[in-house]
């Protein structure tokens, strides 16, 4: 027994109006000639979400994700609770979000994200993680455990989403703080947040970021 094996498929590049199926057979075909291997019986074959997309033309636009949030959300005010770290996806979505709204709210988990992703160092966080403190304004964040850096891209998420928000025309928050709720919509005039979960957030009038569990043990 080997126990349970991942492999990476090679495929080519998926374009509108491909064959999926097709592809994903030969692709996989054509790897187990080249690594010898055979599949089994209960084998599983994942294929993302983005290759169907693709081959079945399924696009949206930064403008149409921008008409979409202005139907739902006519108060153009919206906050945005735990949204993972990413320059490439989720950054995308933000664009369309904030070019749709006045202001916006992030509220950050830390040190990552839902799945995983790296806000800061892990060595500043568990040097410093029994502060005593678990939601915090961005300067006391950055005050408690430094610049929240990603460990191998160097970005920071604090900064990059808020220069994303601010290219699509949203404002910042105003001075008058608004407690941080725990559902989206009641989430205003911050924009960003660092909190640790099953604490009750605090309140802002300028950034701030709430923590994640998974360095907590």
């Amino acid at each position: 027994m080997a126990g349970v094996i991942s492999r990476g498929i090679r495929g080519p590049i998926i374009r509108e109006g491909d064959d999926i199926v097709d592809i994903v057979v030969n692709s996989v075909y054509a790897s187990e000639q080249a690594d010898g291997y055979t599949l089994q019986d209960r084998d599983v074959i994942a294929v993302t979400e983005s290759v169907v997309a693709r081959a079945q033309g399924n696009y949206v636009t930064v403008d149409q994700v921008a008409q979409d949030i202005r139907n739902k959300f006519p108060a153009k005010k919206l906050g945005l609770v735990f949204p993972i770290l990413s320059r490439n996806r989720f950054s995308m979505c933000l664009k369309g979000i904030a070019r749709a709204m006045d202001e916006v709210v992030i509220l950050f988990s830390y040190p990552n994200d839902e799945v995983g992703n790296p806000l800061m160092v892990r060595s500043a966080y568990l040097k410093n993680r029994y502060s005593g403190v678990y939601d915090f304004q961005e300067a006391d964040f950055v005050k408690t455990f430094g610049s929240p850096v990603h460990p191998f891209t160097g970005v920071n998420y604090l900064d990059f989403y808020r220069e994303v928000i601010e290219s699509e025309g949203a404002k910042p928050p105003s001075s008058s703080p608004t407690t941080a709720a725990t559902s989206p919509p009641s989430v205003t005039r911050c924009s960003a947040a660092i909190s640790t979960p099953g604490t009750k957030p605090g309140t802002c009038s300028r950034p701030w970021a709430r923590p994640s569990s998974p360095w907590l043990t």
